[in-house]
């Protein structure tokens, strides 16, 4: 009888070892990746671009930088859509608005800060299953009072 049990219990130690060892490997490897091992390249032609820009604002009155931006705002819908870009292929995000402040020290100890102005900034992102079209606008000017209509 107890050779039966020490056999059954040994063969329990065996199936218990197998089936923690398992869990310790498998843990390492997530389902739904792909591991790639060495090197290789392969060409592939791309059926969407996606761009994200920024354009921002500062001024010490919160009405004229909403009013600048917005002036901005129009001057890119402008821009893109001069450019071949459908208006339902871009979109206009939420305003950020953050309040510019300058640290005041006297002899290395902070005294307070001084209000600078207000910084709004206003992203786009731009998706187009047209790629050679956003090519053409590449590449962008990095100041948008030069933004043009093609000639």
């Amino acid at each position: 009888m107890r050779l039966i049990s020490a056999i059954i219990f040994a063969i329990a130690i065996i199936f218990a070892s197998f089936y923690l060892g398992n869990a310790y490997i498998e843990r390492a490897q997530p389902k739904g990746t792909i591991s790639v091992t060495g090197s290789g390249s392969e060409n592939f032609t791309s059926d969407l671009i996606v761009w994200e820009g920024q354009f921002s604002r500062m001024n010490p009155d919160l009405k004229q930088a909403y009013e600048d931006l917005n002036a901005d705002k129009e001057t890119v819908r402008k821009y893109l859509i001069d450019n071949g870009i459908k208006s339902d292929n871009f979109v206009f995000n939420s305003v950020q608005t953050i309040e510019q402040q300058e640290n005041q020290y006297q002899n290395g100890n902070f005294v307070g800060s001084i209000f600078k102005g207000y910084e709004l900034i206003q992203s786009v992102k731009i998706e187009s299953s047209d790629v050679e079209l956003g090519f053409n606008l590449i590449p962008l000017p990095q100041d948008i009072t030069t933004l043009n209509s093609p000639t």
